[in-house]
Parts: C-alpha cells; structure tokens; sequence
C-alpha cells in the first residue's frame, strides 16, 4: 500500500518552512504555487487512500496504513502550526516582510485538517484515539474551552454551588489545558461531549448540586476524587438520620436517582475504571445491606428482650415433640405460615422444657426432619390425652 503524503511533506516542510520561503525572490507567485500544489493534493490523496482501503482486504496492514497516515498528517499540521507561533525559531514572525502570507498559511492548515477529519471519519474503525491530536486543534480546543470555564464559575457561584463540586467539574478541562504537549483523540473527544453537556447546564434557569452530579455520571467523569466527593456528602447527609430506616430510606433514594441518569454509551474519563455510577452504586449497596443486617440483629436482639420480659413458656414436651407439632400443624396447614425458619425460631425463644432452660433451633431443626419412632408414639399418647380432655367438654 502506497505512502500518500511525500509531496506534501515537502511542500510543508521544505517548501513552507519560513527560512526558505523568505529567500524566494518572488513570494507571490510562489505562496501560490504551494497553495494550488497542496489543494490539489488533497483531493488526490482523499480518493487514494479510500482507493487503497477498499482494495485491501488484509485488517493488519488497513490499520497500519491509517495510523501511518494519520500520524503524518498530525506531524505535518505540527510542523505547519509551529510556523504561525511567535516564539517558536522557525516562526514566520521572524521575517516581517512574510506576516502578509499569514492568511495563505491558516487556509493550508484549514485544509490539511480536511484530510485528517476525512481519515477520522471515513476510518473511524482504524483511527488511531491514543495518538496526539494536532496542536492547532488542542490550542483551538483549549482557546473555547477557557471562556466556558470562566462562565461555568460564575454562573455556577450564583447558584451557590460549592466550590468543591465547581472545581471537580472544571478540572478535566484545566487538566488538558495544562497538557502543553500532548491531548490523544480520545480526551479531546470526551472533552468535547463533557463541553456541550456544560453549555447545555449553564443555560438553566437554576442548577443545584443534583444537576451537576447528574451531568457528571451522564458523561462518566469516573475520576475518584469525584466519587469521593459524592460519598462523602452521602455520609454528611446520612449524620442528621437517626433512625436505620430513614438512612436506608434515603440510600435506597440515592441509589434510585443514580441509576436513573441516563449515561452516554461508551463514554470514559478514565477507561481502565469502572463507571461512576458502577463505583457509587456499589458503595450504596453496600451500605444498604450493611444497614439492613443491622436492622435484622437490631430486631431479633428486641425480639429477645421481649421474650425475656415475658418469660418463656414452659410445657411437658420433649424437643423432639415440639419438633413434630411444629411440623405436623405446618403441614396440616393449621399453621399458615410458610417459612418453617421462622416458625422455628419463634417457639426456640418461645419455650422452654422440663429438661432445657433454652431449647436451640438446630436441635427444633434437626429432630422435625430426622422423626425418632419414639417421639412419635410420645406425640401419639399426647393427641389422644388431648382428645379424650376435648370429648369433656
């Protein structure tokens, strides 16, 4: 597969390079030249690489040929953009008499973009995300980016939102920002969702904590600081609930409004995390079933004081006879409930006999399921002692 972009690194490189371009007796004639050189260049080098692709059908060497591409562009609209900076050696700002062709070099970058955008679109399967975006798109990026940032702030202090919260919202951004080198395809994408779903917010009429805890979710921003965050103004809120039930009540609310947030698919801060959502939610429902333990203990623990209270009632039976009545009035259906656990527990606290202060729900278990033929004819002599005192009546 054909290497596409010789003529145009020298048209860039060689050609462009201010140096060169200065001692060009007539300037004119030649901007033009290059202009139309590179013009005519893109749009052959835009059917030659959808000609190759399409002709190719081994995957390994697609994906070559597209990085291979699209990481010459980036270097090209490097080499491009570092002329139009005032600091850099090779700037075009070092030759007064060039600042007029100033124009011409900003509609090459404009089209040397084109056939990085047509690569990005027409080969999205093969792009290369974790490769540098060009520094005119980062400088671009962040140039629209700070002005947001400084509405972000202001609109959101007047909403009195916690500066805590508006600093975790702007700090993907002011990350990148800070990036001086370097911002890959797949954080300027991101950032690009984050942005429109920021603009979206700030044209409110009001926002408040949820919105932005909302927004941040919907975008993934799965950064730990963020969760952090979250949970500990779950816990803050969970201070001023007594009650177990009103905490579980409020977790269970928290954990219904996380997983109501509609998420954008596929988006990541950070891709080797899991989610937000996935990262709360699971602190939510660990707590939730943290608290509803403690609520059971704090039941059955009740439960025993009660019993306590009210004394155990002590009958005549063995533990092997309670275990048959327990599972004969079951069965029969004279009792109605359906958890024999429960059942079980209840005549354990319950009861006492001649022998056992405390009878033990393992022992009530075990004997209902493996009958002894003595406990039985015992239960047998007590049925009809039973029905002989009702024939009395």
């Amino acid at each position: 597969m054909k290497y596409e972009l010789q003529q145009l690194e020298q048209i860039v490189t060689v050609d462009l390079n201010p140096k060169n371009f200065y001692e060009q007796k007539n300037k004119n004639a030649f901007i033009k030249k290059c202009v139309e050189s590179i013009f005519a260049e893109v749009g052959r080098i835009g059917s030659a690489l959808i000609f190759e692709i399409i002709n190719c059908g081994i995957e390994k060497q697609i994906v070559c040929y597209v990085h291979g591409h699209q990481h010459g562009m980036t270097n090209l609209l490097d080499t491009l953009h570092s002329y139009l900076l005032k600091e850099n050696a090779a700037s075009i700002y070092k030759y007064p008499e060039l600042k007029v062709y100033l124009h011409d070099y900003n509609n090459i970058l404009v089209k040397l973009e084109a056939i990085l955008k047509l690569i990005q679109a027409d080969f999205k399967l093969y792009y290369d995300k974790e490769y540098k975006v060009p520094d005119c798109l980062r400088c671009s990026f962040s140039f629209e980016i700070k002005k947001i940032l400084a509405d972000a702030s202001t609109t959101l202090r007047k909403n009195e939102i916690d500066d805590r919260l508006i600093n975790l919202l702007k700090s993907p951004f002011e990350y990148c920002i800070g990036l001086a080198n370097f911002m890959n395809q797949r954080d300027l994408d991101y950032l690009q969702v984050f942005k429109n779903e920021v603009r979206k917010l700030l044209t409110q009429e009001s926002i408040n904590a949820f919105d932005i805890y909302a927004l941040l979710i919907k975008v993934n921003f799965n950064d730990p600081a963020f969760t952090f965050y979250y949970i500990e103004k779950l816990k803050n809120a969970e201070t001023k609930e007594s009650a177990t039930a009103r905490i579980l009540e409020y977790y269970y609310l928290q954990l219904k409004n996380v997983n109501q947030v509609v998420k954008i698919p596929g988006l990541a801060y950070d891709p080797s995390l899991s989610s937000v959502a996935d990262q709360i939610g699971t602190w939510l429902a660990e707590e939730i079933y943290f608290l509803e333990k403690k609520k059971e203990l704090e039941y059955i623990s009740q439960e025993n004081k009660t019993a306590d209270r009210a004394g155990k009632i002590k009958t005549t039976l063995t533990v092997s006879h309670l275990s048959i009545a327990i599972k004969l009035l079951m069965e029969t259906g004279v009792i109605m409930n359906t958890n024999a656990s429960d059942i079980i527990r209840m005549v354990s606290k319950t009861f006492k006999t001649g022998r056992s202060e405390n009878i033990s729900e393992d022992s009530l278990r075990n004997k209902a399921y493996n009958i002894e033929s003595s406990a039985i004819e015992g239960v047998k002599n007590v049925i009809v002692g039973l029905l002989n005192e009702v024939r009395k009546y």
